[in-house]
């Protein structure tokens, strides 16, 4: 079964979060795809996650940007997810100069702060908060960005430029030094950003991403996919309108209602979620 959350541009990601539905649609498809509920780790780093890098794409001038959320690396694993891996959100558009496709693979981590494993090695990482060892994240975009781009991926050796970044946005570059250091791992999928290079993040978001032309790139990648959005989501993209995307008549109203009644018993507010962790 083919598996896609959300492909939306920044814009209307925006505006599906100010009417408290994209958490909702995010949790309910984790559920159907996966068998279980989305933990509330997982639901409040959708609510505050994608709509901080939403936000970065609407305030670059680049709103039109899909954003394409828990996407599989390959069309195999896009078609047979087993336990597939699954990129945060490929960041989908046209490139400024060239009018290719243009790629950016993005890991979002709410981490404020980290420290190596140890000293000898920046591959691994302490994250207060969090059980365990954590990879770098530029090794995690590495393994996407080596699959994405083979004769295995999206775009099948057409021609595109790819790269990817890990963004951090409640952290400083101060708090999270061994991302960045000098022996941290490099490449073109390895960029990391943090609150303190927001500005540096909006500038090169425009020098590889058009102004336009994003949604005809990204319904390529998915069509190659084997993968669609929901008519629901189709719905809002294709209308533009304040009120008129979710405007429910009659028993329609009263059916959307109560799915939303049993959704807010049984799902935590995102916007006050009870525990927070990376």
């Amino acid at each position: 079964m083919s598996m896609l959350l959300l492909k939306l541009s920044a814009q209307d990601l925006l505006t599906l979060d100010s009417r408290d539905r994209m958490v909702l649609h995010l949790a309910a498809l984790w559920r159907y795809f996966r068998g279980a509920d989305a933990s509330e780790s997982e639901r409040s780093a959708w609510a505050e996650s994608l709509v901080s890098l939403a936000n970065d794409l609407v305030a670059a001038g680049r709103g039109n940007v899909e954003m394409i959320v828990e996407c599989a690396a390959t069309l195999d694993e896009a078609i047979c997810p087993g336990a597939p891996r699954l990129i945060d959100v490929v960041l989908v558009g046209r490139h400024p100069k060239r009018h290719v496709a243009s790629v950016q693979l993005v890991e979002l981590k709410r981490w404020s702060t980290v420290s190596r494993v140890e000293r000898a090695t920046a591959d691994l990482l302490h994250v207060p908060g969090i059980k365990g060892e954590k990879k770098h994240p530029a090794l995690q975009l590495g393994a996407y960005y080596e699959a994405f781009t083979s004769a295995r991926g999206p775009f099948q050796g057409s021609d595109f430029e790819c790269g990817g970044f890990a963004y951090l946005h409640n952290a400083t570059d101060d708090s999270v030094r061994t991302l960045i250091d000098v022996d941290a791992p490099t490449g073109s999928y390895a960029r990391i950003y943090t609150s303190d290079r927001r500005e540096q993040l909006l500038s090169d978001l425009r020098k590889r991403f058009a102004e336009e032309g994003a949604a005809s790139v990204a319904e390529r990648m998915l069509q190659g996919m084997g993968l669609r959005n929901t008519p629901l989501l189709d719905a809002m993209i294709w209308s533009r309108g304040a009120d008129t995307v979710f405007t429910l008549r009659g028993w329609q109203k009263e059916v959307a209602d109560q799915v939303l009644e049993t959704a807010s018993k049984v799902l935590p507010d995102p916007r006050h979620p009870r525990f927070d962790a990376g």
